[in-house]
């Protein structure tokens, strides 16, 4: 059986017409009576959930599929039945909510320097690539203990978290990164590309310390358009290549990249419990939907059913 999950959010104020949308396409303006009773003896499984998908009513036959009653449904989550619950599961749960995976942990211990804090920052943010090389030093809010992620995927900002583990390490890089930005003033350099029209309206706020790269390249290249010479961010090339390198000292046999640290930092919170809009609100998916694919990969393979070999 195949269960194809529907989901869409609107407000039901008392007495207030409602947008009901059934599976065939039908669209009606109904009272809330009405739309009642469509709920009551609709022959498709109609449910409603919170905004941490724990069910907060559910008609008969959505009961009668999940085998029980609607009113013992209301308050469980609907990954219980996506996911069945088994000790084992909680158990990861528990150990993701705790510390680094140690799949993780053998891959830094094969990286070294500005790499490795570059894959932790993948890792602890669930950032992509391009959001990480991209970073700015005053997008870093140690006060708040947050990254804002700029012109992430569809151009939009986004806030994510600061991993506690990493803030003494990016103190330090980052003073390295200052002393290195101040001896590219005293030579008469400094400069970094700034967001379109910022340039011409803020001309001295591309020499600004809070506008440099916190990965900034080794190497200092001419700008063909503005016509200065300073620092590009560091080419995300670097860690793509380091991480292959790396992949290859380690035990680690599954394919890996760049992406599937942000693709672990998903699966890692989500098996620790947190709720999947949190989850989809720090990756910057525009659907839930997207995020709930993770969802799939949370639980060993066969749901947890033994197979028979293993009773030999």
């Amino acid at each position: 059986m195949t269960l194809r999950l529907i989901t869409d959010t609107f407000e039901v104020p008392p007495a207030a017409p409602v947008r009901a949308r059934a599976d065939l396409g039908l669209r009606a303006d109904l009272g809330l009576e009405a739309f009642e009773q469509l709920f009551a003896n609709a022959g498709c499984m109609l449910a409603i959930f919170d905004g941490q998908t724990r069910f907060v009513a559910v008609n008969p036959a959505c009961a009668r599929v999940l085998g029980c009653a609607p009113g013992e449904l209301v308050g469980r989550s609907l990954l219980d039945f996506l996911h069945p619950h088994d000790p084992a599961a909680a158990a990861r749960r528990a150990d993701a909510a705790q510390g680094w995976q140690p799949g993780f942990v053998e891959l830094l211990a094969a990286m070294t320097g500005t790499h490795q804090l570059m894959a932790q920052m993948l890792y602890g943010t669930g950032m992509r690539l391009m959001e990480c090389v991209r970073l700015r030093v005053k997008d870093l809010d140690f006060a708040r203990g947050q990254i804002v992620v700029r012109a992430g995927k569809g151009a939009k900002d986004r806030i994510t978290i600061f991993p506690e583990s990493l803030r003494e390490p990016l103190q330090k890089h980052l003073a390295e990164v200052l002393k290195q930005h101040e001896r590219d003033l005293v030579e008469g350099f400094g400069n970094v590309s700034l967001p379109a029209g910022l340039a011409r309206k803020y001309p001295n706020a591309q020499r600004e310390w809070g506008w440099q790269w916190v990965f900034p390249s080794a190497n200092r290249s001419t700008n063909s358009e503005m016509g200065w010479i300073g620092r590009h961010h560091t080419a995300e090339t670097g860690l793509q290549r380091v991480m292959k390198e790396a992949l290859r000292r380690t035990s680690i046999t599954k394919s890996a990249s760049c992406h599937t640290l942000r693709h672990s930092f998903a699966t890692h919170l989500l098996e620790a419990g947190v709720d999947i809009r949190t989850v989809q609100a720090l990756l910057g998916h525009r659907n839930v939907a997207t995020t709930q694919i993770y969802t799939h990969v949370m639980q060993k393979p066969g749901l947890g059913v033994k197979s028979p070999v293993d009773s030999i």
